[in-house]
């Protein structure tokens, strides 16, 4: 019996396709630069490392024990990022990373050393900017977020269910930001604050002189980072929106009139941008939502024919040999995920058994299915992959 609960006929499947077509398109640009962040810890843990063999200290043993742990996390590491698990790939690196820094500071105690250098120093400088500057912005979501819960309380409690709503939003941000995601981190950081501050100016009656002040220091405060944040996700924008002019091209989809549209709508969003920064966001966002409708549906009548053509007991053709492809790559994705989760589970003390034993059976089932139902396969693979990424999530 199948470990998935059985989809409705051709829908799900459909989805599932529609989604594997326009993913790498919507995901390149992201891919990018997680890579650009996995080689600059890489450059280093690669320059620590040397530091530290080149120190006489290197003949002590525990010192050696380090360095051969750290050749493992690197070695792991590597072969995450080979497979595109960049974000695990660089978690792991962090890992060696700080064992490298510890050991070097032993091992060079009393003799001046005062922390790496090179390219390990900037590396190192660049991740403890980017960190505080992001606990800042979050700092400034709960600020404003207290004021809001002190008003909410004075205006009698109207406004509480949003205000929950929020904080977890800024909860999630801070994690983010922890983690090392901080574009995400930030972004949610930034919309949390965009809601509050028309909030707050509401629930003290809309006519305070101090809490308008307040309102607009704290947006001086902070535009920066809306603007670097608006930044950001334009990137975003036109790398969806060039991804949308290939398949249009590509497959005659007939869709140039929606990409002036939204080409119309970016340059006003930038137009916008020193001016007025909710309307340019809003612009920014439509643009988004409706470049990302648009090479959807570019992408469905291929879905619809690669759905067809697996959907036969032999699950031959084009569409099938896609899936069967991307079958491979999770499964050698999550087969290093998995040892990552058994690895750290272990040193962490948790019990990864019961995930673990998830993920073996899901991945044989998708082994099993790969050559006669190349979708369920994939459906179980994808599963098993999130499985094993969701358990390292816990375990950080």
């Amino acid at each position: 019996m199948s470990l998935l609960a059985t989809p409705k006929q051709g829908l799900v499947k459909l989805s599932l396709l529609a989604a594997l077509a326009v993913f790498p398109f919507v995901a390149e640009a992201q891919d990018d630069r997680r890579k650009a962040q996995f080689d600059s810890r890489l450059g280093a843990v690669k320059s620590l490392n040397m530091a530290l063999s080149s120190d006489p200290g290197a003949a002590r043993p525990e010192v050696k024990a380090t360095m051969a742990k750290v050749a493992a996390r690197q070695k792991e590491a590597e072969e995450l990022a080979a497979v595109g698990e960049y974000d695990t790939a660089r978690m792991i690196l962090d890992e060696g990373y700080a064992l490298l820094t510890k050991t070097l500071a032993s091992v060079k105690a009393g003799s001046g050393y005062t922390g790496p250098s090179g390219a390990a120093a900037a590396e190192h400088a660049g991740h403890a900017s980017r960190q505080a500057a992001s606990e800042r912005l979050v700092a400034s979501a709960r600020s404003l977020l207290d004021a809001a819960k002190r008003g909410n309380a004075e205006a009698g409690g109207g406004k509480t269910a949003d205000l929950a709503r929020i904080e977890s939003a800024i909860a999630a941000a801070d994690q983010a930001c922890k983690s090392g995601d901080h574009d995400r981190g930030e972004t949610m950081a930034n919309n949390a604050m965009k809601e509050l501050r028309p909030l707050l100016v509401t629930l003290k009656g809309g006519s305070s002189a101090s809490t308008a002040t307040a309102v607009a220091v704290d947006g001086e405060k902070d535009k920066a980072q809306l603007l670097a944040a608006f930044d950001r996700e334009m990137m975003g924008a036109k790398a969806i929106l060039d991804a949308l002019k290939r398949q249009n091209q590509e497959k005659r989809a007939g869709k140039e009139g929606e990409i002036a549209d939204i080409e119309t709508r970016l340059r006003q969003a930038e137009t916008l941008r020193g001016v007025d920064i909710s309307a340019a966001d809003k612009l920014l966002d439509d643009a988004y939502k409706q470049t990302k409708q648009a090479l959807q549906s570019v992408n469905v009548a291929s879905a619809q024919t690669a759905s067809a053509a697996s959907s036969g007991a032999t699950g031959s053709g084009a569409g099938a040999e896609a899936q069967r492809a991307e079958v491979d790559r999770l499964l050698k994705s999550s087969a290093l995920l998995r040892d990552a989760v058994q690895r750290i589970g272990k040193e962490k003390g948790a019990d990864s058994a019961t995930t673990l034993s998830r993920i073996d059976a899901l991945s044989v089932e998708a082994r099993s299915r790969q050559a006669s139902d190349p979708a369920r396969a994939l459906q179980a693979a994808t599963e098993a992959n999130q499985t094993a990424k969701d358990a390292l999530a816990k375990l950080r």
